[in-house]
C-alpha cells in the first residue's frame, strides 16, 4: 500500500515463493487453502518512489490539487476517517474524498465481495518501516 515501504513486494514475494516451491512439504491445512496474493497494490506509487520522491508514500492519482495521491491504507471503508487521518490533500495521511475513492482499494474491495464473507478466513496488509 505504501509506496515507500520497499522492502513489503519482495518479502510477499519470498513467502509465496516459499509456499509454492514447498507446496508438497505444506501441513494439509495449509494446502487445503486458496491464496490470493497482490504484491503490490500502488505500482504508481512504488514507481515514482523509485525514481522522485524516496519517502512518497501515496499513490499518484491527481485530484486536480496542488497535492496528488491519497494514502492507501487509509482509504478503506472499516472507520473510514477515524483517527490517524487527514481531510488535506496535501498531509501524508489523506484518506481521500470518500472510503474507496481511489481506483486500488476500490477494486480490492470489489474482489473481495465477489465471494461470500465466509470464504476469507485473514486479509493480510505487509508493511515495513
Amino acid at each position: 500500500m505504501h509506496a515507500r515501504e520497499w522492502i513489503s513486494p519482495a518479502v510477499v514475494t519470498y513467502v509465496t515463493n516459499q509456499i509454492v516451491e514447498g507446496w508438497d512439504d505444506l501441513p494439509a491445512y495449509m494446502r487445503n487453502i486458496n491464496w490470493y496474493v497482490h504484491a503490490v497494490a500502488n505500482p504508481d506509487g512504488y514507481e515514482y518512489s523509485h525514481t522522485t520522491d524516496r519517502l512518497w508514500r501515496k499513490n499518484m492519482r491527481s485530484h486536480g490539487r496542488a497535492c496528488p495521491g491519497v494514502d492507501l491504507n487509509r482509504n478503506f471503508g472499516y472507520k473510514w476517517g477515524g483517527k490517524g487521518t487527514s481531510a488535506n490533500p496535501c498531509a501524508q495521511t489523506y484518506r481521500g474524498s470518500k472510503a474507496f475513492s481511489e481506483p486500488e482499494t476500490f477494486y480490492i474491495s470489489k474482489f473481495l465481495s465477489n465471494f461470500p464473507r465466509e470464504t476469507f478466513k485473514a486479509y493480510l496488509s505487509f508493511h515495513s518501516y
